[in-house]
């Protein structure tokens, strides 16, 4: 048992018990159950659900029992005749798992706010590309509308030309008109 770390190159804690009692611990170099040779074995330990039951366990025991999260494997010994008189206890710390765990949840998690900030962005976008084609549909409206009053301008100065032009005429002719009477009363005199 105490080399078993060493040979499995694993991070990992060995105890052996007998049926009341621990007769060997090692702690791995994250996990210290602080067990001490001699120490009864408490009823409900993985170790003594294993001796009562005569049968292999895997159990992941939580961090808040012992600081570090683990998993405990446990096995009967049993004598030739079949007896169990003692277990095996291996724990190993998922400490590291469970951080990368963690990690792979945080990183999911700013994933996922990443990904609604691109949304928001893109409906941002969206909403400034409709207000862009409304101006632009707005600014060539208004240039056929200014084409259009230049177009009636235009035709108001020809209007107003052509009138000055007839107002013209019609003085011209009234002036001739008005010296050809003017002719005619004064050799009628």
């Amino acid at each position: 048992m105490p080399v078993l770390k060493d040979m499995l190159q694993e991070d990992i804690g060995v105890t052996v018990v007998d049926k009341t009692t621990y007769l060997y611990y090692r702690p791995s170099d994250t996990l210290n159950l602080r067990i001490n040779k001699g120490d009864n074995i408490p009823i409900g330990d993985p170790l003594h659900t294993t001796m009562k039951d005569g049968r292999i366990y895997s159990t992941i025991l939580s961090k808040e029992m012992h600081g570090v999260p683990f998993k405990a494997v446990t096995y009967p010994i049993k004598d030739s005749e079949g007896n169990v008189v003692g277990a095996v206890g291996i724990g190993k710390s998922l400490d590291q798992q469970f951080k990368i765990e963690e990690s792979a949840d945080s990183l999911f998690s700013s994933l996922e706010e990443t990904s609604a900030s691109i949304e928001e962005i893109s409906a941002g976008s969206e909403k400034l590309n409709n207000v862009i084609e409304d101006i632009v549909k707005t600014a060539k409206q208004t240039e056929n509308n200014i084409k259009e009053s230049n177009e009636i301008i235009s035709m108001i100065q020809n209007i107003a030309s052509q009138s000055n032009l007839l107002g013209l005429n019609a003085a011209i002719e009234a002036a001739r008109s008005g010296e050809t009477r003017q002719r005619f009363y004064s050799c009628c005199k």
